[in-house]
């Protein structure tokens, strides 16, 4: 075992559980990993130069940079303010984020591991806080704000100012929802065996978007898992199987029952009101609430400048991602992030991107990505989605 696999070993597992399992630094949102990440660039950076990915990282960083320095003299007003220290502190936080993603393609790649217990168990860590959320939501909360914080959703239901909704360690309940779906998927799709665990992870997440209240998680995790099963291979279904699918379905509606108290005073809670004003679409009047306003006021902002780089300037949009990063920092970073996040590399099948949809979704509605752990999360998931299925199997390390 070689000094230089020692330190590829060490570091992926510190990032593993800083990702998935710890919250983030009190009062800032940076990882707390994110000192190793640094001196593993330092010691073994020179690896990731190869990937076509990072063959145009150095202008992204540069135009990024530019963006910020405008962010000085842009002459506009915008929804909220922004100062310099806020925009750097952005530009940094997508920088570095950026650089866990090349850490990470360059571990699978190199030593080829399944990562399935990491998103079974990750998952089974959220529905444990679910868990005691659900028991008593105002003791959670009590709790939760001395972990986070900056959590301003806490802190108003906390004030009874808003109804409080499950935001597991993070801030934005909604995050969480788009986050579990694609876990989800992503241990359904690449998970080959472990019925029982499959069904688990099913029946959990539903539960923690319930808790979340989260209608866009709850749907976008429904479509997804829609086109999985459309898109599957078929098989020819075994006795057993259809003796497991009998049992799982029984079980699945026991638990609905069981449950129902809770589904049914959140199908008829004033929460669905509350949540579908967020997506109404803009009518003229200055009253009108929700992203199609969010949006339609967005494009009055547009000019020729955007399409080379942005100006830094948080506020034109507070709720659509793909408006937000055209603005912070243009066009070409911005066909970068989708490049990076979400788009098909070569020799991969779309099909395999299928578990991405729920965060996608999340940062088409919410403009989630500002949410570190969910970016981290995301990275994470398309670096290892970006190998090829042909060549994602363990060679070097066990499943982890």
């Amino acid at each position: 075992m070689t000094a230089d696999y020692k330190l590829d070993r060490f570091c992926f597992y510190i990032f593993i559980v800083d990702i998935f399992f710890l919250p983030l630094f009190p009062y800032f949102s940076v990882s707390l990993s994110l000192p190793f990440m640094l001196y593993w660039f330092l010691k073994r950076g020179c690896r990731v130069k190869v990937f076509r990915e990072y063959k145009y990282f150095p202008l992204i960083v540069v135009l990024m940079f530019i963006s910020t320095l405008i962010s000085v003299v842009y002459p506009v007003e915008t929804s909220y303010g922004t100062t310099f220290i806020t925009t750097f502190k952005r530009l940094m936080q997508f920088v570095t984020s950026f650089w866990y993603f090349f850490f990470f393609k360059y571990y699978f790649e190199t030593y080829r591991v399944s990562i399935n217990k990491v998103y079974f168990y990750s998952i089974i860590y959220i529905v444990i806080f679910a868990f005691f959320y659900f028991l008593n939501s105002e003791a959670y909360a009590s709790i939760k704000i001395l972990v986070n914080p900056v959590d301003n959703h806490t802190r108003r239901a906390l004030g009874h100012e808003i109804i409080y909704r499950f935001n597991f360690l993070w801030a934005d309940p909604n995050n969480v929802a788009y986050a579990v779906g694609t876990l989800l998927l992503t241990f359904l799709s690449e998970e080959q065996e472990k019925y029982f665990s499959k069904m688990l992870a099913v029946v959990l997440v539903i539960f923690i978007l319930f808790c979340t209240m989260s209608i866009g998680g709850l749907s976008s995790m429904i479509f997804s898992l829609i086109l999985f099963f459309l898109f599957k291979k078929k098989k020819q279904i075994k006795t057993s199987d259809f003796y497991k699918i009998s049992i799982s379905t029984i079980a699945l509606i026991f638990l609905i029952i069981y449950f129902y108290p809770i589904i049914s005073d959140f199908f008829n809670s004033d929460v669905i009101d509350n949540l579908l004003s967020r997506v109404d679409y803009y009518d003229g009047s200055d009253t009108s609430g929700g992203r199609g306003k969010d949006f339609i006021k967005s494009l009055s902002y547009l000019n020729p400048m955007f399409l080379s780089v942005g100006c830094g300037i948080e506020g034109f949009v507070t709720e659509i991602g793909h408006m937000y990063i055209l603005f912070m920092y243009g066009l070409p970073v911005y066909i970068y992030f989708i490049y990076i996040l979400f788009w098909r590399k070569r020799s991969i099948c779309w099909r395999r991107l299928i578990p991405l949809i729920p965060m996608f979704a999340g940062f088409t509605m919410n403009i989630a990505i500002i949410d570190q752990k969910y970016l981290l999360i995301l990275l994470f998931t398309s670096a290892y989605l970006s190998i090829s299925t042909s060549n994602n199997q363990i060679v070097n390390e066990k499943s982890i």
